[in-house]
């Protein structure tokens, strides 16, 4: 049975004058909803970092809610870090009515900060994000539940994503016949050579992606980082866990959404914003330092800095700046035998980046 849900954003405004029961976000200070915690452990803890988002937070909570698992074996934290619009308000609403919903309010320290205070306060025996503008399948949770059943409780669990939802919703998936032939397993430097190279529709997100919590362990995203934080994290996970086995399904379960006038939980730096720089790039260089970090891991690490490097370079010829040229122009030397040579590129994408580099040197040497 559905939960039920708020029709409007107005509905839920004026409901919470009459329900919430947390103050609002005072400074330097961190607020939890007072729900009660539930006896038992739930399986999956889904963790939702919220900055400015009031237009799209209750359709991404209400996507969560309207699950078709009989039994609510999940629980959902939010963050709210440092929202200057309704978004905490919003939140507070849902926890008042719903209690497997968590709300905290933070200062704005960005997105990593915001999902780990949910990963300090979550209990779920596995771990997934949602976005804040985003929405998930009504058969998320129970297609978890029935993948971590049969196929002897994976380390971690990846499925599809769409960036583009049909007017139809999310794919209908008959779960009590999963089989084998609907996913496949490879171990943790298979999946992190996926994310790296973003094959298969893995990519380096946290949101299409479901972990043990006993394989994540004391392990928190890098506040350091603003951008890519979250592939960051996933490779340092999967760096400490060698042996982890990894289930990618073939299943669409979470639906990207890009507002352009949503501004992500995250603060601006102009370390990867000034004078062109590809902002990609800073970040990928700092998982060098991931502890343990296999080499076939880097050699693909260092095949999509060269991929970065050169598709950012042709994006920013048209304005010379000699100090970005001698970054990337660096990285292009450096790195091309270990994307041509030694990434597991696919032949398709080495054509398209010699092409690319080809048309990089002509325009340089105008």
């Amino acid at each position: 049975m559905s939960a039920p849900v708020y029709e409007t954003r107005e509905e839920i405004l004026t409901m919470t004058e009459e329900t919430a029961t947390i103050e609002r976000r005072t400074p330097n200070a961190e607020r939890r909803t007072p729900n009660a915690e539930p006896q038992e452990s739930p399986l999956i803890s889904i963790i939702i970092p919220a900055y400015n988002c009031e237009k799209y937070i209750a359709q991404a909570l209400d996507s969560l809610i309207n699950q078709d698992i009989p039994t609510r074996n999940y629980e959902i934290f939010i963050t709210d870090d440092g929202s200057t619009d309704q978004t905490g308000t919003i939140c507070d609403t849902y926890a008042a009515k719903y209690p497997f919903i968590h709300t905290t309010h933070t200062d704005n320290h960005g997105q990593a900060h915001a999902r780990n205070v949910s990963l300090a306060q979550c209990r779920g025996k596995y771990v997934t994000c949602c976005d804040s503008d985003d929405l998930v399948s009504p058969q998320l949770i129970s297609v978890l539940t029935q993948a971590i059943n049969i196929f002897d409780a994976p380390d971690i669990l990846v499925w599809n994503y769409t960036k583009h939802l049909p007017v139809e919703g999310f794919p209908k998936y008959d779960i009590q016949n999963m089989s084998r032939r609907d996913v496949d397993f490879c171990g943790a430097e298979d999946m992190c050579i996926k994310i790296i190279n973003v094959s298969d529709k893995v990519g380096g997100y946290p949101w299409n992606k479901c972990i043990k919590r006993s394989v994540i362990g004391s392990i928190l995203m890098n506040e350091k980082l603003f951008i890519c934080e979250d592939m960051y994290w996933l490779l340092e996970v999967l760096s400490n866990n060698k042996d982890a086995r990894c289930c990618v399904m073939k299943y669409c379960l979470y639906c990207y959404m890009n507002y352009p006038d949503l501004l992500n939980t995250r603060k601006a730096s102009k370390k990867y914003t000034s004078d062109g720089m590809g902002k990609h790039i800073p970040a990928f260089e700092a998982c060098f330092d991931i502890p343990n970090l296999s080499r076939r891991t880097a050699e693909n690490l260092r095949g999509r800095l060269y991929w970065n490097s050169l598709g950012t370079l042709i994006k920013c010829v048209v304005k010379p700046s000699r100090e970005v040229y001698a970054r990337l122009r660096g990285n292009i030397r450096m790195y091309a035998g270990d994307f041509y040579f030694k990434s597991s590129n696919t032949i398709l994408r080495k054509a398209a980046a010699i092409i690319i580099h080809i048309l990089v040197l002509l325009h340089i040497h105008k």
